[in-house]
């Protein structure tokens, strides 16, 4: 375990430096952020969504563009805030077409207003950023069930039903959670955390899961896909080490990689089922972690990111895993 440890901490050290962050970056602008400051998904028909425009402000921050945050930031508050300090998750075509929120975004979004008040001295981005967070707190359920279990509510609206909770592993986000911890001391985040890594190791975990409010029972579905798969990116920024805990959580889809040679974008645990299509290239950076020693997953990964230009997803995921090395 030691020697895998040390591996992993070389091998990413030197995988990442040899990519350039900024020109990853410049290309990010000019291919997804318009000049108002709203952030494009040409491979979903150049919609806007509070994600996006959430991890672009946490790149903005991280990478120190001071321009590029104020004028993202700017159309986010101006085009998608609500009155309760939530963002409304879809914009397309000068209008937004669902008022409901998507928390992972508000969650990033305040983690991003949070790292440029620090960054920059800026007292009302921190009060901004404190403003979301209260918001988002409320949307954390506590169930005791002789421990407690942390239900993070995927939005306000449309994800209760008959004492059953729809929830989503990527909404869970180990880095943010510690960071609030850290500078608010609110024990809900520390709680959210240790809940986080709960689910994180569970085997063959799913993207999709459901609590069951009245059995206080937390079930898995079938399947994850390079939704769910985020976590993985999501550890390895919290914790590189954290990775040596993550093998189990997706025994399936190494097993389909070792058989069949590729990451699919869907695996099925209970059929076996996978996409022919094979999963974008910020999984096989991520995945190469995860196996350091095989080459291919670095290989996969290169050429992605030489050919697959206009993946917004991916750009996005991978400057944030760098920025956080």
């Amino acid at each position: 375990m030691k020697f895998f440890t040390v591996l992993l901490f070389f091998l990413s050290f030197v995988f990442s430096a040899s990519i350039d962050v900024w020109k990853l970056w410049e290309h990010y602008k000019k291919t997804f952020i318009s000049k108002e400051g709203y952030v494009v998904d040409p491979y979903n028909n150049y919609r806007v969504t509070s994600e996006a425009q959430g991890y672009t402000l946490l790149i903005s921050a991280l990478i120190g563009d001071k321009e590029t945050f104020y004028r993202v930031w700017n159309w986010t508050k101006e085009n998608l805030k609500r009155k309760d300090n939530l963002f409304s998750w879809l914009w397309i075509n000068g209008h937004v077409v669902d008022r409901n929120n998507a928390t992972d975004a508000d969650l990033f979004i305040a983690y991003a207003l949070l790292i440029a008040s620090q960054k920059w001295k800026d007292y009302t981005l921190l009060s901004e950023a404190k403003r979301i967070k209260d918001s988002v707190k409320e949307l954390v359920v506590p169930v005791c069930n002789g421990r407690r279990d942390y239900l993070f509510i995927p939005a306000k609206e449309g994800y209760i039903k008959n004492n059953i909770v729809s929830l989503n592993v990527v909404y869970y986000v180990p880095f943010i959670f510690r960071k609030f911890y850290e500078s608010f001391g609110e024990d809900v985040w520390k709680n959210l955390y240790r809940y986080t890594y709960d689910i994180y190791t569970i085997r063959n975990i799913s993207t999709h899961l459901t609590y069951d409010l009245f059995k206080k029972e937390l079930r898995k579905g079938n399947f994850i896909d390079i939704d769910g798969m985020r976590f993985l990116i999501y550890a390895y920024v919290d914790d590189k080490r954290s990775l040596l805990y993550m093998r189990n959580a997706v025994e399936g889809i190494l097993k389909f990689y070792r058989e069949k040679g590729y990451i699919p974008l869907k695996y099925n645990y209970v059929t076996g089922g996978a996409s022919k299509l094979k999963a974008p290239f910020c999984f096989y950076y991520v995945f190469s972690k995860l196996l350091p020693s095989d080459k291919n997953l670095e290989k996969e990964f290169r050429n992605g990111l030489e050919y697959d230009k206009k993946n917004y997803y991916c750009y996005a995921l991978l400057l944030i895993a760098l920025l956080h090395d």
